[in-house]
């Protein structure tokens, strides 16, 4: 054992001569990892964000700030988009006028892209007539010319996520029964579904004799702040 412990310290010896153990620095990272450190390193956190970034604790209560990446949807939504709006992007779909219908245990509704919305109901009668009870829940309110641009897109929480809408005004409907003055309106909220065909996915009474309901359009997918 004793020659091994020799020649274990004849061994050191020759390593330390070799990398010069002059130098107090030899057990230093850059030297047994051959690492290059920048000359300031803090430039580097400066130029990421807090808000973008967790602090991990250890078990020894060491305590790191990580720092999450950018992704693609974060450069997309920091660029400033200037592509058409949400209304051109509609007017297409507004100036073909389709008709989608909403059918319920008692009324039917008839929604109108670019036209109206309506409710109805027909019931059948002895000798083969039908009655029919119908109501205009709004009709279609072009934008105007030079609709200004929101500063920020309002959203709606849909099965728990807020999506982005874009709010079409169907205004000047059936007389309301409560209120005689007052004629029925509805605002229709446009969110982006690729999978959808423009359909009315809800409506409600939200006030006397207005209504909001909730469409799902592809169309709107075109445009990026609305994804």
């Amino acid at each position: 054992m004793a020659i091994l412990r020799r020649i274990f310290v004849l061994i050191f010896i020759a390593i330390l001569t070799q990398i010069n153990i002059g130098k107090s620095d030899f057990l230093l990272d850059d030297v047994l990892f051959r690492l290059k450190w920048v000359e300031k390193p803090q430039s580097l956190v400066e130029e990421l964000s807090e808000e973008s970034s967790v602090v991990m604790t250890t078990s020894d209560k060491e305590q790191y700030r990580c720092f999450f990446p950018k992704t693609g949807n974060d450069e997309m939504k920091n660029t400033a988009y200037s592509g058409p709006s949400a209304k051109i992007v509609l007017k297409p779909l507004f100036k073909q006028q389709t008709c989608v219908y909403k059918i319920e245990p008692y009324w039917t509704y008839e929604m109108c892209h670019g036209k109206h919305l309506r409710q109805y109901h027909e019931e059948k009668l002895p000798g083969n007539e039908i009655k029919l009870v119908e109501y205009f829940l709004g009709r279609y309110e072009a934008p105007a010319i030079t609709e200004s641009v929101p500063k920020s897109i309002p959203t709606k929480k849909i099965d728990g996520k807020d999506m982005p809408y874009y709010e079409v005004l169907f205004s000047n409907g059936t007389l309301c029964d409560i209120k005689p003055k007052k004629a029925r309106l509805t605002r229709l909220r446009y969110v982006c579904d690729p999978l959808a065909r423009n359909e009315l996915a809800n409506i409600e009474e939200v006030s006397t004799c207005e209504y909001e309901g909730l469409v799902l359009s592809p169309t709107l997918c075109s445009h990026p702040q609305y994804k």
